[in-house]
Parts: C-alpha cells; sequence; structure tokens
C-alpha cells in the first residue's frame, strides 16, 4: 500500500494571472516517487511546453551535487485542469507515457503526465477517481454524501467552512473580479483587432499581459511581438 509524505504546497500570490490561478503540492510516495499536482483554472496558452517543464524540474531536482543517476526515481505530474485541453478526446482522464515507435514498447517508465480535465466529467461514477473528479466540478452535498468517501466530505466540509470565512470570502472575490477583468480585456483586444487588424490585437493582448507581470520572453512567445517592441509598451 502507498503512503505519501507531503514536500511542499503552494497557493501562489495574487500577483499575475498564472500565480493567480494555480495550486501546487509536491509529494514524495513510499517507493520514492516523487508527484506533483497542480490545479489549473484557465489555459494560458502554453501548458502542453509548462508541463513538460515542471516534470523535467520536479526530475531533476531530486539530484543533490555530486549524486549519481541511480538515484534518481519516477516523476508523475498530475494537472487538473479547469478547460479542455484535448478537443479531440471525450475522456476527462490523459495519460502521457514513452513508448518506442517501432514496438510500442514502454519504455522510460520514470516519466508520467496525468491531464485530468474538469469540464468532460460526466455524472457517473465507476471508481474512485470519477468521485474526487465529480468533487472537483462542483457536487452538491447531497452527491458527495452518496459517494461514501470520508476523504472527499472532509474536503467538502473545509471549503464550506472556508466559504464563511470573511477573510477567504473576500480573497475569493477578488480573485473571480480579477478573473472577470482579465477575460474583458481579451474579449476587448479581440473586438480591437478584428476592426483593426491583427498586429493591434497582439498588442492590445500583449498590454493585458504586461499589466498582469506575464514574463516578458512568454508574451513574446505567445503574441510573436519582439522584446523591443514589448519594452515599449512598458
Amino acid at each position: 500500500m502507498k503512503s505519501i509524505e507531503i514536500q511542499n504546497n503552494e497557493i501562489t500570490k495574487d500577483s499575475s494571472l498564472d500565480k493567480e490561478s494555480k495550486l501546487d503540492i509536491i509529494a514524495r510516495q513510499n517507493d520514492n516517487s516523487y508527484v506533483n499536482v497542480e490545479m489549473q483554472i484557465q489555459n494560458t496558452g502554453e501548458f502542453e511546453k509548462r508541463s513538460l517543464y515542471y516534470w523535467a524540474k520536479l526530475y531533476e531536482t531530486q539530484l543533490k551535487k555530486s549524486e549519481h543517476y541511480k538515484l534518481l526515481y519516477p516523476a508523475i505530474c498530475i494537472n487538473i485542469l479547469n478547460f479542455n485541453l484535448f478537443k479531440n478526446s471525450e475522456d476527462y482522464n490523459s495519460e502521457l507515457a514513452i513508448y518506442k515507435v517501432q514496438t510500442k514498447e514502454h519504455i522510460y517508465k520514470d516519466f508520467k503526465i496525468i491531464f485530468l480535465e474538469i469540464p468532460k466529467v460526466k455524472k457517473k461514477i465507476y471508481n474512485e477517481l470519477d468521485k474526487w473528479m465529480l468533487f472537483f466540478k462542483g457536487a452538491s452535498k447531497q452527491e458527495i454524501n452518496l459517494m461514501n468517501n470520508t476523504a472527499i466530505k472532509q474536503a467538502y466540509e473545509t471549503l464550506k467552512y472556508i466559504s464563511h470565512d470573511p477573510a477567504e470570502r473576500a480573497r475569493y472575490e477578488a480573485r473571480r473580479k480579477y478573473q472577470l477583468d482579465y477575460n474583458t480585456g481579451l474579449l476587448t483586444a479581440r473586438e480591437e483587432g478584428k476592426a483593426e487588424g491583427c498586429k493591434i490585437e497582439k498588442i492590445a493582448i500583449a498590454k493585458q499581459m504586461l499589466k498582469h507581470n506575464f514574463p516578458i520572453e512568454q508574451i513574446a512567445t505567445i503574441t510573436q511581438l519582439s522584446t523591443e517592441e514589448l519594452c515599449q509598451l512598458k
């Protein structure tokens, strides 16, 4: 039976959209494998590459200076997404692994990335993962009670308690306003782009991203504007 030890858990600051919208938990299992669980609210356009980067960091940071590669253990990244990443699949659970192309043999078993897409969850329960996904999607108290899962019920009660805390409610409302403002900014940028051309749309989007402290390199990748152009927008 596997057990886990939480190494780090982080709800990042509200200073930028990326940090505003994710929860990170890093845990170590009793077989020495490492697990990173991330909850992501919005698709910022580069999530596929970022998930690979997170996996690489989870694998690489296991080794301390002068240690050898034999001390590396499997790294598993679990991404719980409040958006659809794989448009051509109806299954909410997508698992990535490394296979040899010629033989389809599963190799490099230290690598695993899992994507769990909340919008695709149906109200059907076949296993414990289905129950948790329904919880993330916003199951009612009656549905929670029918699940017969103590951990999920405790999580539900904890969220209920937090929702009645004035400070936490204020934080929630601030985050919600932030999201609405960001979405409105993107919509305005799209409308401007249709009227005045692709270049203006890119500039408008870049301004929104700069306002929310996105890294210059990330903005340049998404908008295809040069770093010199972006510096002029500051």
